[in-house]
């Protein structure tokens, strides 16, 4: 879900509901903070990340996707707390990057 309401699934099914009914997708702080969150630390780590069907993106460019879709796909608020404890974040990357591969 995207903080401006956008993205798949779209309209959802109400599962708690008897017969026909959809319900619309959230949208800005109608979405749970924990959700916001969650959904920055995934594409975070997806662009920072090693897959199999693509290698990991440099962290100087994923920051920018990160910068750039504040307000889109990003709650900004959220963006900002982000940026403000990025050196943290980057600390906790390497501490568990080193230790997954044997160095920690």
């Amino acid at each position: 879900q995207r903080f401006d309401g956008g993205g798949y699934p779209g309209d959802v099914k109400d599962i708690f509901c008897d017969g026909v009914c959809s319900a619309k997708p959230l949208a800005g702080e109608d979405i749970p903070l924990p959700a916001r969150i969650t959904a920055l630390a995934d594409v975070f780590d997806a662009l920072i990340s090693s897959r199999t069907y693509k290698d990991a993106w440099p962290i100087e460019k994923a920051l920018a996707v990160i910068r750039d879709e504040a307000g889109k796909q990003f709650d900004p608020d959220v963006v900002d707390a982000f940026f403000e404890i990025q050196d943290v974040i980057e600390a906790i990357r390497i501490r568990f990057t080193e230790k997954h591969h044997g160095r920690g």
